[in-house]
C-alpha cells in the first residue's frame, strides 16, 4: 500500500487493534494539505496524540507504551482531503458561475453567485469539520 504522509511518534496507549501515538505537532506541517487532520487543535508547538489502526497481520502484543513507531495516512485519504478543500470548491465556482450566465445574469452577478456558493461551501465544511475529518485512517507502518 502506498502512503502519502508519514510521522514518527511514541506510543502512549495500546488498545484493541488501535494505538495512541504522540507526534510533534510542528513536524513539516507548513505546506501540508491535510494538516487539519494531523493537527486538529491548531497547536503551534508541542505534541498531538493520533489514533492509529494496527494492521490485521500484526499482533497487538508487539507494541508497548513508550516505543517509537511510524504511522501513515494512505494516498486516498490525503487525496480526499485535497479534493474536499480544493477541487470541489473550484468545480462549484465554475458550475455556479456558468449556470448563472446561462440563466441570463450579467457576468459580475454570475461571478458573485459563484463566490457566494464557494463561501457557503467552506462555511458548511467548517461547521461539519468534526464529522468529515472525525475518522482519518492512520495506520501503523513500523
Amino acid at each position: 500500500m502506498e502512503y502519502a504522509l508519514r510521522h514518527h511518534g511514541i506510543i502512549t496507549h495500546v488498545g484493541h487493534r488501535k494505538l495512541s501515538v504522540k507526534i510533534a505537532s510542528d513536524t513539516d506541517c507548513a505546506g501540508c494539505a491535510v494538516k487539519s487532520i494531523c493537527n486538529p487543535v491548531k497547536k503551534k508547538s508541542g505534541s498531538v496524540v493520533i489514533e492509529a489502526s494496527i494492521p490485521d497481520d500484526t499482533p497487538t502484543e508487539k507494541f508497548n507504551v513508550g516505543e517509537k513507531v511510524s504511522i501513515a495516512i494512505t494516498t486516498s485519504g490525503r487525496m480526499r482531503a485535497v479534493g474536499l478543500s480544493v477541487a470541489v470548491p473550484c468545480l462549484l465556482l465554475l458550475l455556479c458561475t456558468l449556470s448563472a450566465i446561462g440563466l441570463g445574469m450579467s457576468q459580475p452577478t454570475a461571478a458573485a453567485s459563484g463566490l457566494t456558493a464557494v463561501m457557503a461551501y467552506y462555511l458548511i465544511l467548517y461547521l461539519l469539520r468534526r464529522h468529515i475529518f472525525a475518522n482519518p485512517r492512520w495506520i501503523v507502518t513500523e
